[in-house]
């Protein structure tokens, strides 16, 4: 398939993976499904000048984010979610906060490597993407906090100093508490 066809997927996918619950057998665990999409995704040919592959692993992010409130945002009539199968075990959210800085991460490596003139700013804004997820999937620690700065810092090299999106993305980092520098 072809990457647009891939994100789609991807999204749709992990829009179902908010309400299928995650294999019981324990040698599989609750993320198996998940980590099978993240080796399709490594293993995809992504083009050199993509920002696709971060697309969807920020897709994964926004997943990650949605399987760690205590309430699932929707079910399916009669299926137990991740939020009954799993509420409150500890290995489940240690294993839920390893995989979302793992993608947060594949993300950022992705993202920080230098583009062509030509993408300077899908780059920056998909730089933003990330930093928006960040705020709104993950508690505010001061890692958390440095990592958005970053974001930021390396967003406004990209981007035109009166960018409105990144404006209203550094407007919401200093609301969440993380004034940008």
């Amino acid at each position: 398939p072809a990457e647009p066809e891939l994100l789609g997927f991807v999204q749709s996918f992990c829009a179902f993976l908010v309400a299928m619950p995650g294999n019981p057998d324990p040698k599989k665990g609750p993320f198996y499904l998940i980590k099978g999409l993240l080796k399709v995704l490594d293993e995809f040919p992504w083009a050199e000048d993509s920002t696709g592959q971060a697309q969807a692993y920020t897709t994964l992010v926004l997943l990650m984010a949605a399987l760690a409130q205590p309430r699932l945002p929707y079910s399916c009539l009669g299926v137990e979610g991740n939020d009954v199968l799993y509420a409150g075990d500890p290995a489940y959210q240690a294993e839920l906060i390893q995989l979302t800085h793992s993608l947060v991460k594949r993300v950022v490596a992705l993202l920080s490597s230098e583009p062509p003139a030509a993408a300077l700013s899908e780059r920056g804004g998909r730089l933003l993407d990330v930093v928006n997820v960040v705020l709104v999937a993950l508690d505010p620690t001061e890692e958390v906090g440095a990592l958005v700065r970053g974001l930021l810092d390396h967003a406004r090299k990209l981007l035109p100093i009166d960018h409105r999106y990144l404006a209203h993305t550094s407007a919401f980092a200093r609301a969440r508490g993380h004034a940008p520098p």
